[in-house]
């Protein structure tokens, strides 16, 4: 079986897989993929920092870029297929068939360049490529999309990702059951209110950013609207992906 980083170009996506430390503990069966956020800057011009970053630690065992690359970050060694072992999921669980704190044995990790302060479904592209990568590593490793969990659900210690895992699932499945949908530009499925870095107030619906008042916001979040602010840099992507943001 030709190495995952050469497999997934065969799939379609664009990756970087250039060489790296190597690294053991293979996955012979994984058995759940899981979905992170890096916390950093989600800028293009901060991704080669934050793909250094991942790969001096083995954080993750692939990493999509805001430049929606696939970044393969630990090194197959000699005559072994599959990545070698990151240090992803930490202390969590059980989930599943996965025996508490036996996440990185078992779990391939699958991160996105992305501040956390919202979801990654407010990148577009990144979101595509973040739901048709993990089709595909549920193609090659027999896997269902239930077998696919957030690190939030692994651990109450982590927050990540902030998308909601049972939309990402349903995505997931998506991609599996039949034509691969198209790019969700305007993320129309989910409305959710956004605080800019300015403090003002937008709704995101329909794919479409209406401004809102204070009150008007605030009583959206009473009624259970998810409501995330922004930093600088992840505004920008929010306001160039929708339409009417300022």
């Amino acid at each position: 079986m030709s190495s995952l980083g050469v497999w997934l170009q065969s799939q379609g996506f664009r990756v970087d897989d250039r060489p790296r430390p190597a690294r053991s503990g293979t996955f012979r069966a994984p058995v759940g993929i899981m979905w992170h956020h890096t916390a950093g800057r989600c800028t293009t011009a901060s991704t080669a920092g934050e793909v250094s970053h991942a790969r001096s630690g083995g954080l993750y065992q692939l990493l999509v870029g805001a430049d929606a690359v696939v970044y393969m970050l630990t090194e197959q060694t000699a005559g072994q297929s599959e990545p070698g072992r990151a240090h992803h999921a930490g202390t969590g669980g059980p989930w599943q068939s996965v025996p508490r704190d036996q996440g990185n044995a078992q779990i391939i990790g699958v991160s996105a360049q992305c501040s956390g302060a919202h979801p990654v479904a407010t990148h577009p592209a990144q979101y595509r490529v973040m739901v048709d990568l993990t089709a595909a590593l549920c193609r090659r490793y027999r896997l269902t999309s239930a077998q696919v969990l957030g690190h939030k659900e692994w651990t109450t210690r982590k927050i990540d990702p902030r998308d909601s895992m049972a939309v990402v699932r349903r995505d997931v499945q998506a991609a599996l059951s039949g034509p691969t949908p198209g790019p969700p530009t305007l993320e129309r499925r989910r409305r959710m209110i956004i605080q800019a870095p300015s403090g003002s107030w937008w709704l995101c619906e329909g794919g479409q950013l209406v401004s809102l008042t204070v009150a008007t916001a605030n009583n959206a979040r009473a009624g259970g609207l998810p409501a995330f602010a922004t930093d600088a840099a992840s505004w920008a992507n929010i306001a160039a992906a929708y339409q009417g943001g300022r």
